[in-house]
């Protein structure tokens, strides 16, 4: 029998991919953007980043305020010039914010502004939480920037230990968004609100405090003379009180 001439391979160390290698390869590449895209890194490619954890630099806020603020979940496409949107909200309502940002940024930039995104920040939890949840909320907030949309940073912190995550990545001035829900539970939550609205004061210096929640005597008391406070009650507070509960 006559030997069968066998063609050499012109490339033999080339692997032809499969279609198996092929499907994996794709799901590899989308598991990797979805990653940047929940952590942010999609979104502030171009961002000058402050400090050690890499904390995506924001503008602050110097124009008017609004004459009302409403919550993410009440926005809507026709928007308001005159209205506000709060970035205090439930975690999972930001993670469909952090993932589906492009749904919201036409109808967030019909409003006045918009409060940059409060991922949980709490007393007790390792630091590497408090990084996450910074590192997130500038990312989003930086983004939202770039698109047109005016941001109010939101201060946010847990004990002296978060300080130099939480008030990093700010300029100094403009008027800032803190919120007291929470804060009025016992001494201990007083202590670290106290504490932290101090060294918040030392490192932004803003010129104004939106203040989102109850006021107690004590809060007032932190407010330098020279310090401008915007007031708003929270909405769900305000409707239960007028039902008398």
């Amino acid at each position: 029998m006559a030997e069968k001439n066998i063609m050499p391979c012109l490339f033999p160390d080339m692997k032809l991919e499969t279609q198996t290698d092929i499907v994996k390869k794709e799901s590899k590449e989308q598991w990797k953007f979805k990653k940047s895209q929940n952590m942010g890194l999609e979104y502030s490619k171009n961002a000058f980043r402050s400090g050690k954890y890499g904390i995506a630099k924001l503008k602050k806020y110097i124009g008017d305020l609004p004459n009302k603020f409403i919550t993410l979940q009440d926005i809507n496409k026709i928007g308001s010039p005159n209205i506000g949107v709060l970035g205090f909200s439930y975690d999972y309502v930001l993670e469909n914010l952090a993932t589906h940002i492009e749904k919201y940024v036409s109808s967030l930039s019909n409003y006045k502004c918009f409060g940059e995104p409060d991922f949980s920040v709490k007393i007790g939890d390792p630091l590497a939480c408090a990084v996450s949840s910074t590192f997130r909320s500038h990312n989003i907030a930086y983004y939202l920037q770039e698109m047109g949309c005016p941001i109010i940073p939101t201060m946010k912190w847990s004990d002296e230990t978060s300080y130099d995550v939480c008030f990093d990545g700010y300029e100094k001035g403009g008027a800032v968004l803190v919120s007291t829900m929470g804060v009025l539970r016992d001494e201990r939550s007083h202590m670290y609100f106290a504490n932290g609205f101090k060294e918040m004061l030392k490192r932004i210096s803003p010129d104004t405090v939106v203040l989102y929640g109850e006021n107690k005597e004590w809060i007032s008391d932190l407010f330098p003379d020279q310090l401008c406070v915007h007031y708003i009650e929270n909405e769900h507070i305000k409707r239960m009180r007028n039902y008398g509960k």
